[in-house]
């Protein structure tokens, strides 16, 4: 509906649009609606469109730019429901380290985090802190990311045993970390040699449920087998590399029967 004011009686007025929903409105004035004194009638005017907007901006996403990294910095892709404005380092806050920084325009912007310890950290875009190009300020609550563990710490080799020591088939090393690492080539992470005329064919090498507990089996045949891990062979789910030191040479010795 409209409502009419008079400004200057007979000459300027003022036409307000009230009870309006989302869109675009067109405001016009009909021919022949009014006359002057001489009893001239209007042409059909069209007015300029206003578009009207009571939608407060909302998160679609915030997504990091990892959820388990070895640095105290990460990256968040934030992505609102509309163009925003004016967004800064304080619309957000961090369970872990600083926001430092953000930039990007329109609906998508990237959020820096610097000075981040181990553990846990989760970006958060605070209520009511962004505003959109009509100033309508969203979003209606708090709006959180998922989970990244931070993790600064090399993974130590626990142990390194023959699994058994003397043995009538398979040569087998069994590798106990301190936390779970990424699948290796174990052929680059063990120094190796063999004696006694042993020769081997197959290799196997296989993780626990928590990649933890890794198992390498050979095919081979009578002798010894020597191997020692290699410094920061190993790395961990984060990239952190390991071990610091180089491991003690550790034998398995085989025959063609049980002794």
């Amino acid at each position: 509906s409209w409502n009419l004011v008079t400004i200057v009686p007979n000459s300027v007025f003022t036409v307000s649009a009230v009870g309006c929903g989302n869109g675009t409105i067109f405001p016009r004035i009909a021919a022949n609606m009014f006359t002057d004194l001489a009893t001239n009638s209007n042409a059909q005017t069209q007015g300029t469109s206003v578009t009207y907007d009571a939608t407060v901006p909302s998160v679609v996403s915030v997504t990091p730019s990892a959820t388990i990294a070895n640095t105290s910095s990460i990256t968040y892709q934030v992505v609102f429901s509309e163009t925003v404005t004016g967004v800064v380092p304080a619309d957000f806050s961090s369970s872990n380290g600083t926001v430092a920084a953000v930039t990007g325009s329109g609906t998508t912007y990237t959020v820096t985090v610097n000075a981040m310890t181990e553990g846990t950290t989760a970006l958060t875009v605070l209520a009511g802190s962004i505003a959109d190009s009509v100033g309508n300020m969203g979003p209606a609550a708090n709006v959180a990311s998922v989970s990244t563990t931070i993790d600064l710490t090399a993974p130590r080799l626990l142990s390194f045993l023959p699994n058994p020591e003397y043995t009538s088939g398979q040569v087998s090393y069994v590798f106990t970390f301190s936390e779970p690492v990424q699948s290796f080539a174990w052929g680059s992470a063990l120094n190796t040699g063999v004696g006694g005329g042993m020769t081997c064919t197959s290799s196997n090498l296989t993780a626990n449920q928590n990649s933890t507990v890794w198992t390498l089996n050979l095919s081979c045949s009578s002798g010894f087998y020597m191997a020692t891990p290699i410094v920061n062979a190993f790395r961990d789910l984060a990239g952190n590399q390991g071990p610091a030191t180089t491991g003690t040479p550790t034998y398995v010795y085989k025959s063609t029967a049980n002794t």
